[in-house]
């Protein structure tokens, strides 16, 4: 017996010692001495040439997320070097079955829901800001700028990739020309770098080179650091950008009356130009004349129906995309798509040691307004030009902190103004704790014109000193914005204050309302199952609570809410508020609903998703009062072949007097986006929609060939269709042809 426990014994402990000997550890020591490579790399996709047997060699990759720092399924294997031109990049991404592979010809950036694999690079190392470089396994390209832990889809830039698909997986390679990038002017550089990739099978798996921590939500802060980067060129560093473009629009003379006459106007020309010079590595000034700042994909269509704000669409207009992140404050003081029709502007961006630095100025010559009010804005697009000044600093601090100064200016040839003074903050405490805010004032000196005012409501505010109308009045406002968080690994929550002055306005940004104080308190529990079901679950709760300039209560809110993320790359999200409101005067009680959203990436070929809205909201007319609301989005993205992509979206709204009561008001949206790219840089789309609101119907089909993100050629048009009655039906309202091409020329 004692001889059976001793083998016993031994047999365990035996058993732990070589278990432990083979336990998965991930990469303890991030520091890498770059290669630099005395001969140019073909950029072909496969891994032969000799160069990658000297150069940098990264392993040992470890699965963060769903998994926390644990062994992959599959093992990753990355290759750094460089030259005075270019930095080099290549993945050997192995796999156990090649035919679940997902990979997509597609335009660039439209490869996120594949396989992939790149770089995320810190050039500054200040562990706020970095560049994101990722490629599919046919070599397209996606490219993002991070700021902390968000990511700007908007952000292009030049660079090369080739990626072949092999018997044991998927290689690829990349060169990231210096010209490229913004970096400190230091002889030995010093980068911050993650290598990562992405297999998404029965969950999103993500395997990184440098290990994660749940407890630090600072992704860049964890990165690994290149270092002796030296003796590299960017030349002059200048990029011309000339476009030509020819357009012919035409119309219903009468657009109300389909009887009139359809007139088609004068094919015009069009010129302009883009400057980009690299005053140093980290400095770029940009001036463009003339530009285009059209876009060949309007934005799509938002309901618009019970609500009384102005609604926000993102900025996509290139001159205005780089160095945007500069300009990012808690509340939007800068919103570039005020800058409406500039006939001339100028921007300089980047960062002088640990500041940095961005100024913009444009002439517009058409200038919007943006007015906002306690509970509504209003919108009005004059004809008047104006001269816009924006410039920001930011200091860093220390690790994800800094302390920064924004300051804009508006101002018309009349003496009319806005302009705005801030001061905002970010400061982090022990990797999980932050303390964000922002102190902003304002001036603004109106317009007087009575014209103007007749497009827009009149309204007083601030007890009825001052009014909407457009007739002279100056003032002074404020605004206030603070947030302390924490974010774990399993506990996080998140306080927030914002007060801002009935005469507060940004004319240079969005502020959709004013004159109110409000406060509120979310909190999560993150839990990570092990089992093969549920992969995440956090149960939340948000509440807050909202009063007027003058003390009077406006509103209140408790929500608890649920996400799940399940197996098959599918996502649950599900809450339920209780709320009293006031608006117009009425306290409007008993507003009860849920709402949520479910999204599944189960297939190679479809992603489709759902989301609602069901229960009793305010009604916002003239006589306020408890109304019944439903709604339902549905989108899906259907791709049968590697080249063919079809992208469907319905929007539907409904609101009763009670849940089977009158009918209010109801319609719907529909749109579709089909893309058939014939090679990586030629693609035809196809985009219509339909919006049962305004019963009309838009169609713009459109044919591109991309060189690059900016070398490019467009053909296409748009065409808007009404309803004009059941004796005539849709016919053709508005259309536009329209010619572009475009050519980056860098010395």
């Amino acid at each position: 017996m004692k001889k059976q426990l001793t083998i016993y014994l031994f047999t365990f402990l035996t058993t732990i010692v070589f278990q432990s000997s083979f336990a998965f550890t991930p990469n303890q020591n991030l520091e890498i001495n770059i290669v630099k490579f005395s001969q140019k790399p073909i950029i072909d996709g496969n891994l032969n040439d000799s160069v990658w047997e000297n150069s940098n060699k990264m392993g040992n990759f470890c699965e963060i997320e769903p998994n926390d720092n644990t062994k992959p399924e599959v093992d990753t294997e990355a290759f750094l070097g460089y030259d005075d031109e270019n930095l080099y990049i290549a993945f050997k991404c192995y796999d156990n079955d090649v035919s679940k592979i997902r990979a997509s010809i597609t335009n660039r950036d439209g490869m996120f829901n594949d396989d992939w694999a790149g770089i995320i690079l810190d050039t500054f190392y200040d562990k706020q800001n970095a560049y994101e470089f990722l490629v599919n396994p046919h070599g397209i390209q996606g490219d993002l700028k991070r700021i902390n832990n968000d990511e700007e889809a908007s952000f292009n830039a030049v660079w090369k990739s080739e990626s072949k698909i092999t018997e044991n997986g998927w290689e690829t390679e990349i060169a990231i020309p210096f010209k490229s990038l913004r970096f400190s002017n230091s002889e030995g550089q010093k980068w911050g770098i993650h290598f990562l990739r992405n297999r998404p099978r029965n969950s999103r798996e993500q395997y990184s080179w440098a290990p994660s921590s749940l407890e630090n939500p600072c992704f860049l802060c964890l990165a690994g650091t290149v270092k002796n980067i030296e003796k590299i060129e960017i030349g002059k560093n200048i990029e011309i950008l000339p476009y030509v473009i020819g357009t012919q629009t035409g119309s219903l003379e009468d657009t109300d009356d389909a009887s009139s006459k359809f007139k088609n106007e004068k094919i015009k020309g069009n010129a302009g130009l883009d400057v980009k010079y690299g005053l140093t590595p980290n400095l770029t000034l940009d001036a463009t004349v003339n530009p285009d700042f059209s876009q060949v994909e309007a934005d799509a269509a938002q309901v618009n129906v019970n609500t009384t704000f102005a609604l926000f669409f993102p900025e996509r207009r290139p001159f205005f995309l780089e160095g945007a992140n500069i300009f990012q404050t808690m509340s939007r003081i800068v919103y570039t798509r005020s800058l409406n029709d500039p006939s001339v502007a100028t921007k300089l961006t980047g960062k002088i040691g640990k500041y940095s630095v961005g100024y913009i100025f444009a002439k517009d010559e058409k200038t919007p307004f943006f007015l906002p009010f306690e509970e509504e804005s209003q919108s009005v697009e004059t004809n008047e030009v104006s001269y816009s000044n924006i410039f920001r600093v930011k200091r860093d601090l220390f690790e994800d902190s800094f302390f920064g100064l924004i300051v804009t200016d508006r101002r018309f040839n009349s003496n009319a103004s806005n302009n705005n003074f801030g001061v905002d903050t970010r400061l982090k405490f022990s990797n999980k704790y932050k303390f964000e805010a922002l102190l902003a004032g304002s001036y603004t000196k109106e317009l007087n014109d009575s014209l103007l005012s007749e497009n827009i409501d009149s309204l007083t505010f601030k007890k009825g000193k001052y009014n909407s109308l457009f007739d002279g009045e100056d003032f002074f406002g404020r605004a206030f914005k603070s947030s302390f968080s924490r974010s774990a690994k399993h506990w996080n929550y998140f306080l927030w204050y914002d007060d801002f002055s009935p005469t507060y306005r940004a004319d240079n940004g969005f502020v959709s309302s004013n004159s109110f104080r409000q406060g509120g308190f979310w909190t999560g529990y993150s839990i990570r199952p092990q089992n093969s079901f549920v992969v995440y679950l956090e149960p939340q709760l948000d509440c807050g609570r909202k009063y007027n300039y003058e003390g009077k209560f406006k509103d209140t809110w408790i929500i608890p809410q649920v996400f799940v993320r399940f197996k098959k790359q599918t996502t649950l999200f599900v809450d339920y508020l209780e709320s009293k409101e006031r608006f117009n005067g009425v306290l409007v009680k008993g507003i009860r609903r849920t709402s949520g959203n479910t999204e599944t990436k189960f297939s190679k070929i479809m992603t489709l998703g759902i989301s609602w809205r069901f229960g009793t909201s305010v009604v916002r007319e003239d006589s306020t009062r408890l109304g019944f609301e439903k709604t339902f989005a549905a989108w899906s993205t259907l791709q049968p072949t590697q080249r063919l992509n079809l992208n469907l979206n319905y929007d539907f709204y409904k609101l009763n007097e009670s849940l089977n009561g009158e009918k209010i008001e109801q319609g719907y949206i529909f749109r579709t986006k089909t893309t058939y790219q014939f090679t990586r840089e030629l693609f035809l789309r196809l985009v219509c929609q339909y919006d049962s609101f305004s019963k009309a119907i838009s169609v713009d089909p459109l044919l591109s060939y991309q060189i690059n993100p900016f070398s490019l050629f467009y053909l296409g048009s748009t065409h808007y269709s009404n309803d004009f009655g059941s004796k005539i039906g849709f016919k053709e309202s508005e259309r536009q042809f329209f010619l572009k091409f475009q050519y980056l020329f860098r010395v």
